[in-house]
This record gives C-alpha cells, sequence and structure tokens, in this order.
C-alpha cells in the first residue's frame, strides 16, 4: 500500500432497506481509520447510487467495503476505478442476485412481487426482509429488535436510507444485474466475506466463486459465523479484525 500522510480512507457502502448505522458496530473497532457513507436518500434510479457513492471516493488508496446489494456496487466501482480502489471487501454479497436455483439466489418473481408491494405497503415490505436477515437458528427475538431499534429507531420507512423510489430502484438494479464476468476478471484484491446460513444471498455463488478461484492472488475467501445475513453486524468484533488482517 502506498504511503500517506492522512489516515486510510474506507468507503463503506451498505445494501438495500438499510443505513450507514449498519456499520456502526464494526467502525468502532477500526478508529485509526478516515470513514464515509455513501448516502442513497436521494436515489431515484439505480445510476444513482454510482453518482452517490463516487462522490465520496475522492482519494487514491481506498478500501472499499460492501454489504450485500452495496457488495455489488463496490464491486462495479472497484472495476470502473482500480487506480483508486486498493483493496475491496465483499460482506454477504454476490454478483448475481436473481436465480432459478435457491442455493444460488432469489427467484425473479419474488423480486417483482416486492416491487409491486412497496407503494402500498413500504412496511411490511421492508420489516419481512429485515427479519429474513437474521438466522432463526442462532439469533433471538431481542436480536432483531434492537437491530431494528438502533438501525431505524423503530421506524422503519422514514430512517432507511432510501426512498420509495430508490428501493424499487434498488430490486430493479439486483433483478437485471449480473457482474461475473467483472469480477472473473478484477484484478484488485478482494476478501469475500460470508456465511452458510445466509437467507438473502446464499452461500451457493460463494461456494462456487471459492472453489474456481481457490489458487487466485487476488481473491481471498472467509466464513463468518452462522448468523444469517446481518452476521458482519452481530459478530462485529470478529469482522474488524479480519478487515485489519486483510487491509495491514
Amino acid at each position: 500500500m502506498k504511503p500517506t500522510d492522512t489516515p486510510l480512507q474506507i468507503i463503506w457502502i451498505h445494501g438495500w432497506g438499510s443505513n450507514q448505522f449498519v456499520w456502526r458496530p464494526i467502525i468502532q473497532y477500526l478508529s485509526t481509520y478516515s470513514h464515509y457513507h455513501p448516502s442513497f436518500a436521494t436515489a431515484k434510479k439505480s445510476t444513482d447510487f454510482f453518482s452517490l457513492t463516487e462522490l465520496v471516493l475522492t482519494n487514491e488508496n481506498v478500501i472499499l467495503i460492501g454489504w450485500s446489494m452495496g457488495g455489488m456496487l463496490a464491486l462495479e466501482i472497484a472495476n470502473k476505478f482500480p487506480d483508486k480502489v486498493e483493496k475491496l471487501i465483499m460482506i454477504n454479497s454476490s454478483t448475481k442476485f436473481i436465480s432459478s436455483n435457491s442455493k444460488f439466489g432469489w427467484p425473479e418473481t419474488v423480486l417483482r412481487k416486492m416491487i409491486r408491494n412497496l407503494s402500498p405497503a413500504p412496511l411490511p415490505t421492508l420489516d419481512r426482509f429485515i427479519n429474513s436477515c437474521f438466522s432463526l437458528k442462532s439469533c433471538s427475538d431481542e436480536s432483531q429488535t434492537n437491530f431494528k431499534k438502533n438501525l431505524y429507531q423503530n421506524d422503519i420507512v422514514t430512517n432507511c436510507d432510501f426512498s420509495n423510489s430508490g428501493l424499487v430502484a434498488g430490486l430493479d438494479y439486483l433483478l437485471k444485474t449480473d457482474i461475473t464476468s467483472i469480477f472473473l476478471n478484477l484484478k484488485t484484491p478482494t476478501l469475500w466475506l460470508h456465511n452458510h446460513n445466509d437467507k438473502i444471498f446464499p452461500v451457493g455463488n460463494f461456494e462456487n466463486m471459492k472453489l474456481s478461484l481457490k489458487d487466485s492472488a487476488f481473491h481471498h475467501f472467509e466464513f463468518l459465523p452462522d448468523d444469517g445475513h446481518i452476521s458482519f453486524y452481530l459478530n462485529s468484533k470478529l469482522t474488524a479484525d479480519i478487515i485489519k488482517n486483510f487491509i495491514a
């Protein structure tokens, strides 16, 4: 990594229906770094996610960290700005969200139904999605309640970092995007963090990528504890330690 007189910049890109506070438990363990968060509150179409992220991509030697849909955005940005993004960290993400096989993704019909339901019923649509981020095997109802209180102050619709148009744009992005070819040709050192029991981004694609690129000098794969799609949040100290080891 190139020397710099300023703290290393980390840009954190959150996932669909979330906000920047999802990173707060990890950031507390990374106090020596400089942290930036793009906001998607004004996004109305999928291209806005990129332009809003690029607004905070002002330095070189940046570490880009993305979770869920934010990981897919981060991968595309790392590919577009190879001279700015020093390293990339993908958390519970993949290169494609849609699949007819539940081991690898969600069926297209589910996302189309979510899009139809967002305008008349945003709260139950978001609430069902957030509940799906947790592993029923290892997470208590209290964990879910605390998560919603800490991130959204118990008002999910108002305090998620997306307007209704932005939520629809995010689902449309997930519906149409396949960046597998970008992933296969990416030369940015990349850490992939995942867990076995993720209902949002099923582990199948992660395992396939890990197997196909086991000898890659650019891609590194590690598993997090099985706490669902939100595992990094519930295991923040462990996740922060893994991140520090990778970017050191």
